[in-house]
């Protein structure tokens, strides 16, 4: 299978022309992804069975979602072994779009949520500044910086193990998302969100290059 390993000046184009329209929202929310990939003006890049799409609620500087044009898979506790070359089209089409906007690749996290919330297996590939307008709660916080978020490296890991990703309690879940607040880059203990989103500005040069050439047509903070 090909793949996007390199973006030529035409598909940067291409690019540039998508981003500049604005995603086509849906009332079924629970499905909306799976409209959205659909919908070939949403999709940033692809490869012959998955797409890049911006998260519509965006929770940092750059959020995007790899998801598979047709499948059944809507967690990643269906995946198997055979999936092994899936998971690594996943990650690679993630890094296709990472350095599409001219920042370092460990200045992103990878990861599929424990418990998603919407329809169709999908890896967000978000950058690791968590500075947008649609961070507004704990939960999103929580999401993203403990193990309710699952690193690509963790679901291939296990599925080459055990052939099968375990699968986390409700309980478990429920003790990730209220986990007390802290900072994802220093030590700093935050009183409350505003307090969290207040910080993290200060770590923003440490994430997002300001001389990146797209940053203002990818980030859609809301």
């Amino acid at each position: 299978m090909l793949f996007l390993n390199r973006l030529n000046s035409f598909v940067l184009k291409k690019l540039k022309l998508i981003l500049n329209r604005d995603i086509i929202m849906y009332s079924d929310w629970s499905y909306g992804l799976i409209k959205v990939v659909n919908e070939k003006r949403n999709i940033l890049l692809q490869s012959e069975t998955l797409a890049v799409i911006r998260d519509s609620f965006p929770k940092a500087t750059f959020h995007f979602l790899v998801i598979p044009f047709d499948d059944d898979l809507d967690t990643i506790y269906d995946l198997n072994d055979g999936h092994l070359d899936l998971i690594d089209e996943f990650e690679l089409l993630g890094i296709n779009v990472v350095e599409a906007t001219g920042n370092k690749v460990e200045n992103f996290a990878f990861g599929f949520h424990a418990k998603p919330s919407m329809r169709r297996l999908h890896l967000h590939v978000v950058s690791k500044d968590f500075n947008s307008q649609c961070l507004k709660h704990k939960k999103h916080w929580n999401s993203f910086n403990t193990d309710f978020l699952v690193p690509v490296e963790k679901v291939r890991n296990e599925l080459k193990s055990n052939g099968h990703v375990q699968q986390l309690s409700d309980e478990t879940l429920q003790k990730l998302i209220n986990t007390p607040l802290k900072c994802n880059t220093c030590s700093y203990i935050p009183k409350h969100m505003p307090d969290l989103k207040k910080h993290l500005i200060t770590h923003l040069p440490n994430y997002i290059d300001k001389n990146s050439s797209f940053l203002s047509l990818f980030e859609k903070n809301g």
